[in-house]
């Protein structure tokens, strides 16, 4: 998104400067050097303009049944905008071991509140759907957006409306509408350290009979840290995809033991 904002900014320039008579000879020099910051504001109010009158049409009440394409676009490219706008650089290894034939439940480890940021545009060509807290979805235009894309909120403090958002999940996933990404330590973890999970995020993959892609994430509680700094190198990577026929005789709470083993044998701790 920011190289088309460039563009489109430097397009813009270009006409006004050659096109429409405001310079009229180098005793203007200055006004391409104002002119440039104004047009890049002007581009950023028309973006955030855009947005609103889109979310103003979006009830976010009404259920979602399959992901809005504008929407879901403009949650990608808006995630991978704040990933070059903090300067962070993304290793990702075992790509190639996620399944593209079928939907998935894809957990990982929770470090930071850019998780999602980072992640997003790099599983944006598999259709997936976070779960997530629901104070996310009353962020204005995130919350509209993310509704539309088929992200579900899941209230952890009342367990059988995070039973309603499982199934939710679970129907998404058996009617091949998006795979669904969950964090199963339930909340970020503020020291690093991997927290108990939640054994019900697993029901989803039990009763979709669908693969568990167990990630673990670096370095992603430095991201919003990064504005103005160094390049910073975030590392993700695909451990296992667990196939539902090794687990159908496990429950929820061996599962959950056998994918938070995995990654504290990979993160070492």
């Amino acid at each position: 998104m920011i190289k088309i904002m460039a563009v489109l900014v430097v397009l813009t320039e270009c006409f006004i400067c050659l096109f429409t008579g405001v310079i009229d000879g180098i005793s203007d020099w200055w006004i391409p050097i104002v002119l440039l910051p104004l047009l890049v504001i002007g581009v950023v109010i028309l973006y955030f303009l855009f947005l609103t009158v889109v979310a103003i049409f979006i009830n976010k009440k009404k259920f979602c049944e399959k992901p809005n394409p504008l929407c879901k676009f403009m949650i990608d490219i808006t995630a991978e905008a704040f990933v070059q706008i903090l300067n962070v650089e993304v290793e990702f290894n075992g790509k190639e071991k996620i399944p593209t034939d079928r939907r998935f439940l894809l957990v990982s480890n929770h470090r930071a509140a850019g998780d999602p940021f980072v992640l997003v545009p790099q599983i944006r060509e598999y259709k997936a759907a976070f779960v997530s807290k629901p104070e996310n979805f009353k962020i204005p235009w995130a919350g509209e957006f993310a509704h539309q894309s088929c992200y579900l909120p899941i209230d952890r403090e009342n367990a059988r409306n995070a039973m309603k958002t499982l199934r939710q999940a679970t129907d998404y996933i058996k009617n091949d509408i998006v795979s669904i990404v969950i964090y199963p330590e339930g909340t970020r973890s503020k020291t690093g350290e991997l927290l108990e999970f939640k054994d019900g995020v697993f029901y989803v993959a039990k009763r979709a009979e669908c693969p568990i892609v167990v990630l673990a994430v670096r370095n992603t509680e430095k991201v919003f840290k990064n504005l103005f700094k160094p390049r910073l190198r975030v590392q993700m990577d695909v451990l296992d995809v667990i196939e539902p026929e090794s687990f159908a005789d496990k429950t929820t709470h061996e599962i959950s033991d056998q994918v938070r083993d995995m990654m504290l044998d990979f993160l070492g701790k």
